[in-house]
């Protein structure tokens, strides 16, 4: 279900990226994104606190062109014409 998400979000809107975030704590959500084409951008921890609790954020990202998000370090734009 998942990957039928992105291949709409990619094929069909033509986003670049799709993003979401998953308590730090929750292993088998992250795993899951992962196998999808998710990758961690980045963990916020204690992102989220109520009463005497506090969760980390981990934001991860999806990319149209499946490139990790460390390689990416600038964009180059081509003038074809």
């Amino acid at each position: 279900m998942l990957e039928l998400a992105l291949k709409y979000a990619f094929d069909i809107t033509g986003v670049a990226s799709v993003q979401l975030n998953v308590f730090d704590i929750n292993g088998r959500a992250k795993r899951c994104y992962e196998k999808v084409g998710f990758v961690e951008d980045n963990v916020a921890k204690d992102a989220f606190c109520y009463k005497n609790e506090c969760w980390g954020r981990c934001h991860m990202v999806a990319l149209k062109t499946n490139t990790p998000l460390d390689c990416i370090t600038e964009f180059i734009f081509v003038d074809n014409t």
